[in-house]
Parts: structure tokens; sequence; C-alpha cells
């Protein structure tokens, strides 16, 4: 059985165990696939891509941190985005992949509808790592161990570049 409060470690990622452990859960991360540019799609067909459900506490994303409001991604219609934008102060990462979730407008009570939860669609999405640790942690390529690094480097290969790889990191509370 496994505790979620151990430092034991499953996965392709170099959990930082030795630091201090908040006893928060543990943590784990995410490998997820998106295109670059808003609405150029990777598949020829109609069918492929993912969602995730945004179930536990989300830390950030390497290389999607400092994003601005002002920066949507390339080739997004300005009207699409003006709502969207005047209401958000800062873009992170979480408004990004959860953009019906993100952000929260104080004072505003949000309703448990499935659709606010899900993210926007991926190519691909697999969870490479797990530990019962938590911390302050924010997973990058650096952290991946060396079979980490080669999936990561075989997924660019297949996907290539027209689509960018995130490293998700979660907090399970």
């Amino acid at each position: 059985m496994t505790n979620r409060r151990s430092t034991e470690v499953r996965g392709f990622v170099n959990f930082p165990v030795h630091l201090k452990n908040t006893n928060e859960g543990g943590m784990y991360v995410d490998l997820v696939v998106v295109p670059n540019e808003w609405g150029k799609d990777w598949m020829v067909c109609s069918g492929g891509g993912c969602f995730q459900m945004l179930n536990e506490s989300f830390m950030g994303a390497e290389g999607f941190e400092d994003r601005k409001a002002n920066e949507p991604p390339e080739g997004a219609p300005a009207q699409d985005w003006r709502d969207y934008l005047e209401e958000l102060n800062k873009f992170h990462a979480g408004a990004f992949f959860f953009p019906s979730f993100y952000p929260r407008p104080a004072g505003r009570l949000r309703g448990y509808k499935v659709r606010e939860y899900m993210s926007i669609t991926y190519l691909a999405c697999m969870t490479i790592g797990s530990t019962g640790w938590s911390g302050d942690f924010l997973c990058t390529h650096a952290d991946l161990t060396e079979e980490g690094k080669a999936l990561y480097a075989m997924m660019q290969k297949l996907y290539g570049k027209d689509c960018k790889i995130a490293l998700q990191t979660w907090l399970d509370t």
C-alpha cells in the first residue's frame, strides 16, 4: 500500500524528496502536448485529442509561467479574447490550460459544471511521475530522469515544431 505522505517516488521525475516535506498529500507531474498556434490542428482527420479534469491543486507548468494577459496565443482572434482579457490581471498557466475555470472573479460563486473543470484539448496527456512528498516544487525538464528525458525527446520528435510540450505540476491535497 502506498502512503500519500511518504517520500516514495514512482515514474520519471526526480522529486526533491530530500527537502522539507509539507505533508499535504503528495505531488504528481503530467506531460501534456498542446498546439503552438491558436486553431492549428496537428491531426489530419477530425478525431484525436484528449482532455484533463482539474481535480487537484494546479501548481504550474514549465514554459507557461510568464505569459501576460496581453499576450494571447499566436493567431487568436482579438474579439474572442476581449472579455476574457479585461477581467484577467495576470495570465498564469492555469488560465491557459483551464480557461473556463480561471480567473475566479472575487465574490463570484462557481457552480459544479463539469465543463468548467475541463482543460483545453490536448494532443496527449500522461502522468509521468508521482510521490507522497509535497513541497515547493515546479517540475522542469532538468528534473526528469534519463528515461523521462528520453520520453520527452520522443514526444518532441513525434509532435514536432507545431506543438509544445508542457510539464504540469500538481499538488494532491
